[in-house]
């Protein structure tokens, strides 16, 4: 992971009383390359690690994040890698606070074209009671064709996703309700695999 620029103001007396209280966050043009092999990330350590320590309560007056990337590459089946951007990310959030609930506003480019768009109700620390929404536009398929031959055997060859979902969770009783549009989608079987796929 890196970062290009990070502006931060901290509230000084809130910190010499021992709160961590953050005015403004600003962080530009990050850039994340996650990397999988079956059930293991190259994080996983780093996941380790923080989970061991105490966790702590803080709040973010402003938080902007800009510019951001993230780059996913699947090894698990060696022959067909495969590899997905999402960039143009974005995610605004007022008033952040690990032990209240949140407004999260999302939004990024996936693949070539394709646009995604997601709001956020709810506190990050108790997924019980919270509302998502969720809508993707123009997504290319061909560029998700890997996963459809580790999955099926067959390559996409054409065709665009538009989806639009509604989650939402009380007490832990999950509702939701999701549009699927698929435009001209065309698939082809692959022959002489190395390995069996997972759905046949």
């Amino acid at each position: 992971a890196s970062v290009k620029k990070i502006d931060l103001d901290l509230s000084m007396i809130d910190l010499i009383q021992g709160k961590i209280h953050i005015e403004d966050l600003d962080i530009k043009k990050p850039v994340v390359k996650v990397v999988q092999r079956g059930h293991q990330f190259n994080f996983d350590d780093l996941v380790a690690t923080l989970s061991e320590g105490e966790s702590s309560q803080y709040t973010i007056d402003d938080f902007t994040l800009k510019g951001g990337e993230i780059h996913y590459l699947d090894l698990t089946e060696p022959s067909i890698p495969f590899s997905y951007t999402m960039d143009k990310l974005r995610v605004d959030i007022d008033n952040f606070n690990t032990s209240a609930p949140n407004h999260i506003q999302l939004s990024a480019r996936l693949g070539k074209h394709g646009e995604l768009e997601a709001v956020y109700d709810g506190m990050i620390s108790d997924q019980s009671n919270m509302n998502l929404s969720v809508e993707l536009e123009d997504v290319d398929l061909t560029g998700l064709s890997p996963l459809f031959v580790q999955m099926f055997g067959k390559s996409v060859v054409s065709g665009e996703l538009d989806m639009t979902s509604e989650i939402s969770c009380v007490n832990g009783h999950i509702n939701g309700q999701n549009h699927i549009v698929i435009d001209e989608p065309k698939v082809e079987k692959v022959k002489n695999l190395s390995f069996t796929p997972e759905y046949k």
